[in-house]
């Protein structure tokens, strides 16, 4: 349900880091396989990486991508 809730700010740019956590963040279901075959509660550390660190790359694109329009916007205009 909570993607539900979500969903409006998907739309724009600047929430790239929260689209990407919202579909990153399943990973964390593959505790219930562990648990089905008698497992702890435990997400890997592997699975942690990729969930968080997808959503640092996409951070960092996003800082990249903006500092790119910002130095676009205070070019002077040629006279």
């Amino acid at each position: 349900w909570y993607l539900l809730y979500f969903t409006p700010f998907l739309l724009f740019p600047s929430t790239l880091p929260l689209a990407v956590w919202t579909s990153s963040v399943l990973l964390t279901y593959t505790v219930w396989q562990v648990i089905t075959a008698g497992g702890r509660w435990v997400v890997s550390r592997p699975i942690l990486g990729v969930e968080y660190g997808v959503v640092v790359v996409a951070i960092i694109v996003l800082v990249m991508a903006m500092r790119g329009r910002a130095s676009w916007y205070v070019k002077a205009p040629a006279a």
